[in-house]
């Protein structure tokens, strides 16, 4: 158990879901995956068909070198970008 800042997670907008398969049947985990590709297709009718794993990709804000993680934790932050800030390595 622990305790989480809800106003820490306001400020940053973030999210939390919740999600326990452990008590559902598998006729209800297999209705849960059928609804979540029928309510994803309208955002990737590309890709009807296809894994869902194929056609949905992390939107990337920046890629910095490695040398500026600091600015990188920097914007992170100060909430200055939308997705996801790659380092590279090397």
């Amino acid at each position: 158990e622990g305790l989480l800042d809800m106003e820490a997670l306001a400020f940053k907008r973030i999210e939390l879901v919740g999600v326990t398969f452990r008590t559902r049947t598998p006729q209800e985990r297999a209705e849960i995956v059928r609804a979540l590709r029928r309510d994803i297709a309208p955002f990737r009718p590309h890709a009807a068909h296809h894994d869902i794993h194929e056609t949905l990709r992390p939107v990337v804000a920046r890629v910095l070198p490695w040398s500026a993680a600091d600015q990188a934790y920097q914007l992170m932050s100060d909430n200055e970008v939308l997705g996801k800030i790659v380092l590279e390595v090397g």
